[in-house]
């Protein structure tokens, strides 16, 4: 009897958690994505693996491939929420506003198209402009960075990053 009570609860466990990933992916992530549909990925982007967002209530917990390249933010969803219709984004650089960094420092949150978005610092930091962009300023040359005595580092979209690939 204790027997066939645990399968049925595991059985009604692995229902709800289906029903729960489809309605997430189909409610949640597809619309989002569908608005910036997947574009190639430079050869010189950066990229991590199995990061975490939150696109408004919704947490995707190391759950995202992550590709920042000079054009787009590269969002592709793990092998189990593309198993379930999940697409990958390509998110232009200009489409995203940064609202406010974490406490931390690790995590910011953006709009994106009306929709809140909370994703690692490292990333969503490229879509910050620089000091360069303020308004009234010209953007910075790599002349001005060689007479500075700065190593240029790789733009994407405008935005400066150290090229690091760890956190």
């Amino acid at each position: 009897m204790i027997v066939k009570l645990i399968i049925l609860v595991a059985v009604i466990d692995a229902l709800v958690t289906v029903v729960v990933l489809w309605a997430v992916v189909r409610f949640g992530w597809k619309p989002f994505a569908q608005r910036f549909p997947p574009r190639s990925t430079d050869p010189d982007a950066v990229e991590r693996r199995f990061q975490s967002f939150r696109l408004g209530f919704l947490s995707f917990s190391f759950c995202i491939h992550v590709a920042a390249d000079q054009g787009h933010l590269h969002l592709q969803p793990a092998a189990l929420l593309r198993f379930f219709g999940a697409p990958t984004a390509s998110i232009p650089w200009s489409s995203i506003e940064i609202q406010k960094h974490s406490r931390t420092g690790k995590s910011i949150i953006a709009r994106i198209n009306e929709r809140t978005l909370l994703g690692p610092a490292w990333c969503l930091g490229l879509a910050e402009p620089t000091a360069s962009e303020t308004p009234g300023r010209p953007p910075a040359t790599a002349a001005d960075d060689a007479t500075a005595g700065a190593a240029a580092a790789p733009t994407f979209g405008g935005r400066q990053s150290d090229g690091d690939n760890h956190e």
